[in-house]
């Protein structure tokens, strides 16, 4: 996204294959796959023309406001945890969604972190990189040193 400071509005840059490549790294292999049955370890192993196929389906659902339906759709396991399995207390739901969908919200969830980062101002440093908040508290110490 990039800010138009004239008008206040974003404009909505292409997602790209190395935006993609980012956010899947960051991605554990071996995760159960949602109803498409589609695994991070597939994505991670399939050829370029996938890696540079999905960038685009997730450019359409950027600039069409909407994902498909089956990425919204969830298989819910139950996992015991301990005790009677009878009990319902004992047990505890995992909702499995689509790696895909995954993928697309992390890309955006990159960008929106990205822009609060760039707009934020330097004198703020909640839940910011730690490289920000180190130099915040380096400008801290050196000011307590010098009163």
């Amino acid at each position: 996204m990039r800010n138009n400071d004239s008008t206040g509005e974003f404009n909505i840059l292409p997602v790209t294959t190395g935006e993609g490549r980012k956010a899947l790294e960051g991605m554990q292999r071996g995760k159960a796959a949602g109803e498409d049955r589609v695994t991070t370890n597939l994505l991670k192993d399939c050829g370029e023309i996938v890696r540079e196929t999905v960038p685009t389906v997730y450019m359409n659902c950027v600039l069409m406001g909407r994902v498909p339906e089956s990425w919204k759709n969830a298989n819910i396991i139950v996992i015991h945890k301990k005790g009677d399995v009878k009990y319902l207390k004992n047990c505890r739901p995992i909702s499995l969604l689509s790696v895909l969908y995954k993928l697309f919200t992390k890309i955006i969830a990159n960008r929106i972190k990205a822009t609060l980062e760039f707009n934020q101002p330097n004198h703020q440093a909640g839940f910011c990189t730690p490289q920000k908040t180190i130099f915040i508290c380096g400008n801290v110490l050196t000011c307590t040193k010098h009163t």
